[in-house]
């Protein structure tokens, strides 16, 4: 027990719109500033067995802005998404170290999604990418995961008509079988940076085929 682990509190103000303009396209845009008090911050220590902790820092201030747009051109549908995350210590001490100032870790400063999706009369398909900065791993912000940009999934579907009802579908997650950083563990324990195990591996290719059946009216 860490009895002197104090509760978090924070304070948030946000704005924002969302409407249609050019009599087609959709948005929906926000901004948002969130102050925090004594923000809980995870942490590893050696010989802890993974165990994951949890300090206080003083301040930290989570600013921010999301936009999505979306629109239809024929028979297939646009949609992107953009985050802006600026999320910063403002007063944090760890021991010696003075962190303020720092990019609070695990979280990539500027994303971007996008998707596409072709629908026909009995079936679609989709295409979807994300684009992300890197990502520190923590808070002295000494190492970091690289930035990505890949073709996130792919993936279809057909169906049959009238009695009979046959659906075929499939998914392919990371088509090109890029190698990249799935997500990192936050202030991991290590003798050094470079024998850290910050970062966990995506999965390569992978396949998803699937295939029912059904007969009206059951």
């Amino acid at each position: 027990m860490n009895r002197d682990l104090k509760p978090q509190y924070s304070t948030t103000y946000e704005a924002g719109a969302k409407g249609l303009a050019l009599s087609r396209v959709q948005y929906d845009a926000a901004v948002f500033d969130t102050e925090v008090r004594d923000e809980l911050i995870p942490f590893e220590i050696p010989g802890g067995n993974g165990r994951t902790y949890y300090r206080n820092a003083g301040r930290t201030r989570r600013r921010g802005a999301e936009l999505q747009l979306g629109t239809d051109v024929g028979a297939v549908s646009l949609n992107t998404a953009y985050s802006l995350s600026h999320f910063r210590f403002r007063d944090f001490k760890s021991g010696t170290s003075q962190f303020g100032g720092n990019s609070i870790p695990g979280i990539p400063e500027q994303q971007v999604q996008a998707s596409a999706t072709w629908r026909f009369k009995n079936a679609y398909a989709l295409a979807e990418g994300v684009a992300k900065s890197k990502v520190f791993v923590n808070d002295a912000n000494g190492a970091a995961a690289p930035g990505l940009r890949r073709l996130q999934r792919a993936c279809w579907r057909s169906s049959g008509v009238r009695t009979s009802v046959v659906v075929a579908r499939g998914r392919v997650q990371n088509l090109f079988d890029k190698h990249y950083v799935g997500s990192v563990a936050v202030n991991a324990a290590g003798a050094t940076i470079a024998a850290t195990k910050f970062y966990e591996p995506a999965p390569g290719r992978t396949w998803y085929v699937g295939l029912s059946a059904a007969t009206s009216p059951w």
